[in-house]
């Protein structure tokens, strides 16, 4: 069982082992291409004229597609935080109906055999009739042998 975490630490971790993957393999090769070709132009001819319209264009392009999917992340991230507290809570569940089912079984008074329940109500049925003598007890039930 994880430990009590306040629901912001959860939802933060769970926001960015869901959104790295993608943002690691999109977003950091796209700056990787787009950074490329104007270092490579500088560094073969450094008065290279860049078009830096098409770079601030570019740059844009790029964080908005970056900020969409933060977006969609923010408003998935909050169901699989759900998904998973259900899925735990029914494992849960199970598990105390098990064990509830075990108590009960252990408690429960064990049943006697028609022979056991025979003797029992005989020894019963003397011990009424003897509302005064203990010592006298003890001699029926050894005979019964009980």
């Amino acid at each position: 069982m994880e430990p009590l975490e306040s629901y912001y630490t959860r939802f933060w971790k769970r926001f960015r082992k869901d959104a790295t993957p993608w943002a690691r393999d999109n977003i950091i090769w796209g700056v990787i291409v787009f950074v490329g070709p104007p270092l490579a132009a500088y560094l073969r001819d450094p008065h290279t004229q860049i078009d830096w319209v098409l770079f601030k264009n570019t740059l844009l392009l790029y964080a908005f597609a970056f900020s969409i999917y933060v977006l969609f992340h923010l408003c998935r991230t909050p169901r699989k935080l759900d998904a998973d507290r259900a899925i735990r809570e029914q494992g849960l569940s199970t598990i105390i109906a098990e064990r509830d089912q075990i108590i009960a079984t252990l408690s429960a008074k064990p049943k006697r055999t028609p022979a056991e329940q025979h003797d029992y109500d005989r020894a019963k049925k003397h011990c009424n009739n003897l509302d005064k003598s203990p010592s006298l007890l003890f001699v029926i039930l050894e005979r019964m042998e009980l």
